[in-house]
């Protein structure tokens, strides 16, 4: 076959595969979607925020939203794993659902209880009685969305996503624009605790009302489909795979600016920022392809190739900027960001690679139910990862923070393969 053959073939074969999985290529995109309109949103809001208030209100407010973020995460990610695993065979869907969301809802509020009275000094300048109830309630709706996007992708309605993501990134903004009016005399970390809770509960309550025809009450199903037997079953191992996978990207920025100070942290934010267009690809497809490789009628072995074919198309473009003109893209922020950032950048284009494999990998794990092969992938590179960063910031490396993410994605490639050989030589027959 010659090489212009081959590339004929090329996007003909890659939309056959997209064809027979398109809800895979749907998810995929809408969760893409999804995060580049938070992200966009976002800068708005802070914009708006930064010319109200004082630079000291911004930050306890950042504070805050990080603080949520975490609780939102630590509450509802794993639970939500499990849901998305195990809600398809579920005979009272619906019913399954509701569970979850009171679930991660009051483990939500016990971690910010936990939070306000373990850490009450990264509120001491803003620690009213009103931030204090808001910060409550805004964490008992913190892990909604990460439940019900989850919910969502197993009903196939993937475009409910974005319609949260655009509720709530406009609800939020528009709410802060109206509180920023010198009519209202209000603190920032109170306006935007209101803004971000009530555009939450607006844009949760959105999607639980337009999915809730999509998870009807069937007959049959799984023997294990109660509600407890569905959120408790492997949730050990799966609380340490999800917050091990989940964690370390939200500790590194912090290390940083513990060991290297404000600069640093600019260009490694910025850098790292830049280098999440990356990241955003691969877990966007595997989370698809976890509520897809569930589903009775889908074949995982075609699935599975289906979102590799997908995330290294999707990768393509971006990979081959940032090592061709990695540092020319940071330079765009200013003269010293491609100079310090330009190392760590090639280093996280480069981790996509192997961060793809190990993706995929957990989640076919998931989807297997082998949860402690999941857990030990991911345990291995949160490991590798913290302890990388922080020899890289000992010797004021920010490039190799970078490496160390891919040497971290690499350990969890060797970890995929040595347990691919244990099972073959499990599966091998015993001489007589």
């Amino acid at each position: 076959m010659t090489s212009s053959e081959w590339t004929d073939r090329l996007p003909a074969g890659l939309g056959r595969q997209l064809s027979a999985n398109r809800y895979l290529a749907k998810g995929a995109i809408a969760i893409m979607a999804a995060t580049v309109i938070a992200s966009a949103a976002g800068w708005f809001y802070w914009v708006v925020g930064s010319h109200r208030w004082h630079t000291s209100e911004i930050g306890a407010s950042l504070s805050l939203i990080a603080a949520l973020s975490i609780i939102g995460l630590v509450a509802g990610q794993p639970v939500t794993t499990t849901l998305v695993v195990r809600l398809g065979g579920a005979t009272k869907p619906w019913s399954v659902l509701l569970r979850t969301l009171l679930v991660t809802s009051a483990t939500g509020l016990g971690l910010a209880l936990l939070a306000l009275l373990l850490l009450p000094q990264s509120l001491t300048a803003t620690a009213t009685v009103p931030v204090k109830l808001m910060f409550l309630a805004s964490a008992l709706v913190a892990p909604t969305s990460i439940v019900l996007d989850g919910a969502v992708l197993v009903a196939r309605r993937s475009e409910l996503i974005v319609a949260r993501t655009l509720v709530h990134s406009i609800g939020k903004l528009a709410l802060l624009g109206v509180m920023a009016l010198p009519a209202f005399a209000l603190g920032g970390p109170f306006a935007v605790l209101v803004s971000w809770t009530v555009a939450q509960v607006v844009a949760s309550g959105l999607v639980v009302s337009k999915s809730r025809s999509s998870f009807r009450e069937r007959g049959g199903g799984r023997t294990e489909n109660s509600s407890e037997a569905i959120l408790l079953r492997g949730l050990v191992p799966q609380v340490i795979g999800s917050l091990s996978a989940s964690l370390p990207p939200q500790l590194l920025p912090l290390i940083v600016v513990a060991s290297l100070g404000t600069r640093s942290a600019a260009w490694f934010s910025i850098t790292w920022l830049v280098g999440g267009l990356c990241f955003m690809i691969s877990p966007a497809v595997s989370q698809t392809l976890l509520a897809e490789g569930t589903r009775a009628d889908q074949e995982l072995r075609s699935s599975v190739r289906a979102a590799a074919t997908l995330s290294l198309a999707l990768l393509a473009v971006p990979l081959f900027v940032y090592v061709v003109a990695g540092r020319e893209v940071l330079n765009l922020f200013g003269s010293n960001y491609g100079r310090m950032g330009g190392g760590l950048l090639l280093a996280l284009a480069v981790s996509s690679l192997p961060d793809l494999v190990t993706n995929l990998a957990v989640t076919v794990y998931r989807v297997r139910d082998r949860l402690v092969h999941a857990a030990v992938t991911n345990v291995v590179i949160a490991i590798v990862a913290i302890v990388g960063t922080l020899w890289a910031v000992n010797h004021h490396n920010l490039a190799g923070i970078g490496w160390s993410w891919c040497a971290a994605q690499s350990c969890g490639v060797v970890v995929i393969l040595a347990i691919a050989v244990l099972d073959r030589q499990r599966r091998r027959p015993r001489a007589l």
